[in-house]
C-alpha cells in the first residue's frame, strides 16, 4: 500500500507549489493528494508544469481536493486541468452541512457533478470530516452519500472519530466503498502526526490494507510544530507498519 500526503499539510510553509512537491519527494511519501486549486491553476503554475514536477520527483497524484463552490462556479477548469494534469480523482473536502435540507441539495449536487466529471473522464470522490456522520432528522450525511449516489469515499479516521463513528466498524463495513483513508492521529489539541496521538493508527492501516486501498494519505490540520516535521514524523511512524 502505497503512502500519500495532502498538500493542505503544507499549507503554512511558506513554499510555493513545486517546492512543496520536491520535499515530499524527499521525505520518501509515493504520492501527493492536492489542494489550493483557485479555479484556474495551483500557485500560479500550468497543468503541464505540474505534471512535469511529478514526473521529475517520482511521484504520483493520487487526487485533489476542490473547493466545494469552485464545482459549480469553474467545473470546465476543473476539468480541463486535471485531465491536463493526467489527474483522474477529483474531490468535495468540505460543503456546508448544517441541516437535512443541506443534506439534500449536497446529494443532487453530488449526483449532478459526478456525472459532469464522467462524461469528461474524471471521477469524484468525498472526503469526510465530523459533520457528516451528525444525526439531521433521522439520517446522516454519510448515510445519504452512501445510499443516495455511487462515488466513492474518502474517510478521514480522525475526524469520523469527532463525530461520533465507531471508526474500525465503519472501515469493514464500507471497504466497497472506501477510495482512501486519511491517516491522521489526534490528542485533546486536536489533530497531530500519526503515531504522537491517542487513535488506534496503525489498526486503522491495517485495515486499510486488508480493503485493498491502494494508498493512505496523511493529514494534520494542527501542523505541529510545522507542516515539513507532521508529515517528517507521520511517514516514519507508517514505515514501522509495514
Amino acid at each position: 500500500m502505497k503512502v500519500g500526503v495532502q498538500l493542505y499539510n503544507l499549507y503554512r510553509t511558506p513554499l510555493n507549489i513545486m517546492e512543496k512537491l520536491k520535499v515530499i519527494s524527499t521525505l520518501g511519501y509515493d504520492g501527493v493528494e492536492l489542494a489550493g486549486f483557485n479555479g484556474m491553476d495551483y500557485d500560479g503554475f500550468s497543468a503541464k508544469e505540474i505534471r512535469t514536477a511529478i514526473d521529475e520527483y517520482g511521484l504520483e497524484i493520487c487526487g485533489a481536493h476542490i473547493m466545494y463552490r469552485l464545482f459549480e462556479e469553474s467545473m470546465s477548469e476543473i476539468i480541463c486541468f486535471h485531465k491536463e494534469a493526467g489527474i483522474p480523482w477529483v474531490a468535495i473536502p468540505r460543503p456546508l452541512v448544517e441541516s437535512k435540507h443541506d443534506i439534500d441539495l449536497l446529494i443532487g449536487n453530488i449526483n449532478r457533478y459526478s456525472g459532469q466529471l464522467r462524461q469528461a473522464g474524471l471521477n469524484l470522490y468525498y472526503h469526510c470530516h465530523d459533520f457528516e456522520f451528525r444525526d439531521f432528522e433521522g439520517t446522516t450525511a454519510m448515510q445519504e452519500i452512501l445510499d443516495a449516489t455511487d462515488i466513492m469515499i474518502e474517510v478521514d479516521v480522525y475526524w469520523a472519530a469527532k463525530g461520533g463513528a465507531d471508526v474500525a466498524a465503519f472501515l469493514r463495513k464500507h471497504s466497497d466503498r472506501i477510495l482512501y483513508i486519511h491517516l491522521k492521529d489526534g490528542n485533546e489539541e486536536g489533530s497531530c502526526a500519526v503515531g504522537q496521538g491517542k487513535l488506534p493508527c496503525r489498526s486503522y492501516y491495517e485495515l486499510a490494507e486488508a480493503a485493498g486501498a491502494e494508498y493512505v494519505i496523511v493529514e494534520d490540520d494542527m501542523q505541529k510544530p510545522d507542516g515539513i516535521t507532521s508529515i517528517c514524523n507521520s511517514i516514519q511512524a507508517i514505515r514501522k507498519y509495514e
